[in-house]
């Protein structure tokens, strides 16, 4: 890119600066909150009240001024029909896999259907045996309708599917996969944000453990979103004829994952909100529960495999260690005499996916090391010993396995190829069922560099570039990262090809919070130490600075969720580094997070304001509080959702008018608000693109470069 581009697009981006107009106007009406001994001002409290006419007219003229600045930007259009070329007709991707009674399980993604379908293979090398189970996108318009998960019975012959709308709240229906029909039994209120929701099969596939919400009536309305428990549905029976099972004793914030074991053992694992420290119960085949492992024990994963039990433990070894116990234990047994099967890494960290393989010729268990983001996968047999890697590429991730104790197949996702599938016996050959995308990344160079914290720490980040575009002082630059459990794991984001080909470089930044070194990392970012995560954020932007990959006026930071806090605080830190931010569903306001009903469950992640501790250290950090007066901020793209639960939007409205009001026109910042698309795990294709579209023509703008295709 020569010096004479960057000089009109400078010259472009003033003359438009000039020439728009001014963001619409944000009342101030004061709401004073004192916590302790400190007292704090919040002009716009007003615009948590998502339901007042006041606040939806406000919405609706943030989105008007929005879309008055993103539609005219240069290739916005452009950017649009390339996404979509990029995404339907050749691009297929089945993910979520599981097998059950000889049949193979996914969802699939094959734009420009709207949403995922549920698909049945008998061989995932044939994809003429693929049968389409359940389709949302025949079942509601406009992609109104998701599939937020699915369990197969044990003999494969039924399925049942979580189907949510927008704010994921889902039922579970129960599906005959032979003929793809709804069996009729239909249970509420088992989904809903981030406490989620399971199902487990009995062995005999004819009922289900599931976890579910009070049902109005059962408890007052302001407690139906917490206390789920445990019942047990029989198939053809009425869900008013469902029994309970387990959970009167569990905490208002229960979250609850069920599994299965082999003889009719069932397993039951509890959090109290989104603490990461497990209670686990088990039942036994005659239906007894039972607790066997408290969160003291400091016990992550239990994997059951045949009559032992392998237990992901990071109570001494913080990056994680695998013990083995039996499954007929007896009362007088105690964690204390469970055998190490795995020690502690010296440098990855073993992951909560320790994988048990029970294929009939011979069974092993994988080990998944993250390394500061990628994997590394080795396998044992039931001794504990050794047996070699799996065979996997540099720099990628073990994103699916599926076994039913005669076939096991794995998938392995990487920054510049489509997902590959392999049978473990044929690690060699991929597999039909693998991704298919005409887009093609080999011209893409994935470099590994690492920054230095504040306090001394070495934060990985992962850099991807077009090979023959140098990086240099002026290169353009789009940084994320994310700082929440699971980290920034490899994968195949065809985003980068139209940045790639306009010379932006990409950087995926492994701050701690995640576990991309394991449970001290995700520890160090959490609670009390949550500035860690923004300080690793910040060092990553002056260690690409420092190294003359890029400079301030050429780099844009932009972050989802979690990661909308991150670039949130690291905008309002250290302006100075930025030359534009574009957060999606963020959260800004951390003395208001736990007053919406999903927050509470963060408390348990970020701490409460109840606490004067943890309430001083999110006063310290809130992005919404520290946005200063005529302090010159990067131009802002925020992203949000009516009907988003997990995040309340209000967290983006708020953070919109204080910088609006802050920056008085000194900075571009918008606002653009999606009617239905939620926290965007189940956003429909066409709005997706829809968003993408906005964002990246946006960041282009900012940059000053020009999509090439």
């Amino acid at each position: 890119m020569g010096l004479k581009w960057l000089s009109t697009a400078v010259s472009v981006l003033a003359t438009f600066a000039s020439s728009r107009a001014s963001p619409p106007p944000s009342p101030i009406d004061p709401t004073t909150d004192r916590y302790g001994y400190t007292t704090v001002v919040d002009d716009y409290r007003w615009l948590e009240q998502a339901d007042s006419a006041r606040v939806k007219a406000w919405v609706q003229r943030q989105n008007s001024y929005a879309r008055s600045i993103l539609d005219p930007l240069p290739d916005r259009d452009a950017i649009r029909a390339a996404k979509h070329e990029m995404e339907t007709g050749t691009h297929v991707f089945y993910w979520n896999m599981r097998a059950s009674g000889g049949i193979f399980f996914a969802l699939k993604d094959a734009p420009p259907n709207e949403q995922s379908v549920l698909v049945a293979l008998s061989n995932p090398d044939d994809l003429s045996t693929e049968r389409t189970i359940v389709d949302p996108n025949a079942l509601a318009a406009g992609g109104d309708l998701a599939i937020s998960w699915y369990r197969p019975s044990p003999d494969g012959r039924f399925v049942a599917v979580c189907l949510s709308d927008h704010s994921e709240r889902g039922e579970v229906r129960v599906f005959n996969v032979a003929t793809g029909q709804a069996t009729g039994d239909v249970v509420p209120r088992v989904n809903y944000a981030t406490a989620g929701g399971t199902v487990s099969w009995l062995t005999d596939s004819r009922a289900f453990l599931y976890t579910r919400y009070p049902r109005p009536g059962e408890r007052p309305d302001a407690d139906l979103d917490y206390y789920t428990r445990v019942y047990r549905h029989t198939l053809g029976s009425a869900t008013s004829d469902d029994t309970y099972e387990l959970g009167n004793e569990f905490p208002k914030l229960a979250e609850i994952r069920l599994f299965s074991g082999n003889a009719g053992w069932q397993f039951a694992r509890l959090a109290n909100g989104d603490s990461e420290q497990y209670a686990f119960y088990e039942r036994s085949p005659e239906g007894h529960w039972s607790k066997f492992l408290s969160p003291s024990d400091g016990v992550a994963q239990v994997a059951p495999m045949g009559d032992r039990l392998l237990l992901l433990s990071t109570k001494s070894a913080q990056r994680g260690e695998v013990l083995i116990m039996p499954l007929h234990r007896g009362a007088s047994f105690t964690l204390r005499q469970a055998k190490q099967f795995a020690a502690e890494p010296s440098l990855a960290a073993i992951q909560s996916n320790v994988v048990p393989s029970q294929l009939s010729a011979q069974s092993r268990v994988l080990l998944v090391e993250r390394d500061g983001g990628p994997d590394r996968v080795e396998m044992r047999n039931l001794a504990g010993e050794f047996k070699g890697m799996l065979t996997m590429p540099a720099v990628s991730e073990l994103s699916e396995w599926a076994d039913d104790g005669e076939r096991a197949i794995y998938c392995v996702s990487q920054y510049v190829a489509p997902m590959q599938c392999y049978r473990m016996d044929n690690p060699a050959r991929p597999l039909a069922i693998s991704e298919r995308s005409s887009v093609r990344l080999e011209d893409i160079e994935v470099v590994r560099q690492f920054a230095t914290s504040a306090d001394g720490t070495r934060v990985p980040m992962t850099i991807l570039h077009r090979k023959d575009t140098p990086l240099q002082a002026n290169t353009p630059t789009v940084m994320t990262g994310y700082g929440e459990p699971g980290g920034e794991r490899p994968w195949f984001n065809v985003n980068v090809r139209l940045l790639a080909d306009a010379g932006v470089t990409w950087v995926d930044t492994h701050v701690r919070g995640g576990t991309d070194y394991g449970m001290a990392w995700q520890r160090d970012g959490e609670m009390l130490k949550k500035q860690h995560s923004f300080d690793d954020f910040v060092a990553c932007a002056q260690r690409l600075v420092g190294l003359k990959y890029t400079d301030p006026n050429h780099l844009v930071i932009e972050g989802s969720s979690a990661g909308g806090l991150l670039v949130g605080a690291a905008m309002t830190q250290h302006p100075e580094l930025f030359r534009a931010v574009a957060g999606d569903v963020g959260i800004y306001d951390m003395l208001r997070v736990e007053m919406a009903a999903n927050g509470h469950f963060n408390t348990q992640r970020y701490g409460s304001v109840h606490v004067p501790e943890q309430f001083r250290a999110l006063y310290a950090y809130s992005p919404y509080h520290h946005v200063v007066e005529n302090r010159k901020y990067p131009d802002v793209l925020f992203l949000a959702s009516a009907t988003d639960s997990h995040v309340d939007p209000m967290h983006s409205r708020k953070m919109t008018a204080r910088m609006q009001a802050a920056t008085k026109g000194n900075s571009l910042v918008l606002l653009r608000t999606s009617s239905d698309d939620g926290h965007g795990t189940r956003t429909a294709f066409s709005e997706q693109i829809e968003q993408d579209s906005d964002s990246i023509a946006f960041e282009f703008f900012e940059l000053g470069v020009r999509l090439k295709r």
